[in-house]
């Protein structure tokens, strides 16, 4: 079959209007940076802040990100319990619906990241250390998956009230943040 018929017809077979491949991070993106844009038309329209300079805070410690990441985790469980992963998405955009609160809550941070330049001031040591707990992260979802059933077929883990679930939105909470610092 030519690729002209083929990437029409498969592509778009499931009802998505950007396909079924991995432009939905660039779709994501591209709302959350128009939400931006608007939310700074509106903000820049009573105040102005031109000459200030980013703050130059510290970067966040430790047990701060810790914290973070165990909240994020809690707040992606109820909503794992509402939409189920690989289940429910937002059809015409081809979006997992269950992972928006740590897509908005890692768009706001990363906002705030930059305006004090936390990149910049990221420790080597903080780095290194979360580098570790990616590793370490990574090295648990084998047993993670055996202990929760999923090896078996089991799909608890990608939502509702279970005990898997918890863990994994836990576990995927802490691998994004700690990846997110250890790879910078």
């Amino acid at each position: 079959m030519p690729l002209f018929q083929f990437f029409p017809g498969e592509y778009f077979s499931g009802g998505e209007l950007i396909g079924q491949g991995p432009l939905w991070f660039v779709e994501v993106l591209l709302i959350f940076s128009l939400i931006y844009v608007l939310w700074q038309l509106l903000v820049r329209s009573r105040t102005t802040n031109s000459g200030v300079e980013a703050k130059k805070d510290p970067f966040p410690r430790n047990g701060t990100i810790a914290f973070f990441s165990l909240l994020l985790g809690l707040a992606g469980f109820p909503v794992g319990l509402l939409f189920v992963m690989d289940v429910d998405r937002f059809v015409p955009l081809n979006l997992q619906l269950p992972f928006f609160v740590q897509y908005i809550a890692l768009s706001i941070v990363g906002l705030v990241a930059y305006r004090r330049n936390w990149c910049q001031n990221l420790p080597d040591r903080t780095g290194r250390l979360w580098l570790v707990i990616a590793c370490i992260m990574i090295i648990l979802w084998v047993p993670m998956m055996f202990a929760s059933g999923a090896a078996n077929g089991s799909i608890l883990f990608k939502g509702g009230w279970h005990w898997q679930s918890l863990l994994y939105a836990l576990w995927e909470s802490f691998l994004c943040i700690s990846m997110c610092i250890g790879l910078i």
